[in-house]
């Protein structure tokens, strides 16, 4: 996938296994306003942040960009594998923290919450605890709630 946007990680105060441990879902957000800077994408892309256990960020950060517009489940499928096999080996007991972002205003859209979902379920099929998934847009970061999920099933 083309690189369209660096990392804004030069610009955070510390690399992410140095931030505090993120024990609620304010945590969380901080945890990604600070990694991401500045917003504003070029194309859609996905955030993946390893915690270990009590919710220290791990140095395994990592993000796929040019996502399409429809999640595709054999491509989250094999990034969940990757990401359970992190878990066992670095961060037993752990869990991942999920941002979607896109270029565009910060509303919910279809795609964004079929995204959610599909990344949930992929999560789940490998046992892999979830962190709440956020959206960031150019205009801010949002999380895309449980009950946004429970209407895309719906």
């Amino acid at each position: 996938m083309t690189n369209l946007r660096k990392p804004s990680l030069n610009s955070s105060p510390k690399p992410p296994h140095e931030m505090a441990p993120i024990r609620s879902q304010a945590d969380l957000e901080r945890h990604w306003r600070l990694l991401m800077g500045p917003l504003g994408f070029a194309r859609p892309q996905l955030w993946l942040n390893v915690l270990a256990p009590g919710g220290q960020p791990t140095s395994f950060l990592a993000h796929l960009e040019d996502l399409p517009a429809e999640p595709d489940v054999q491509l989250l499928d094999r990034v969940m594998e990757i990401n359970r096999q992190l878990l066992d080996s670095r961060a037993v007991d752990g869990s991942l923290a999920l941002l979607l972002a896109r270029p565009g205003p910060d509303r919910r859209t279809g795609s964004d919450v079929v995204w959610a979902a599909a990344l949930t379920e992929a999560a789940g099929s490998c046992g892999i605890p979830l962190r709440p998934i956020y959206l960031a847009t150019d205009t801010d970061i949002r999380i895309i709630s449980p009950d946004d999920l429970l209407a895309a099933s719906a």
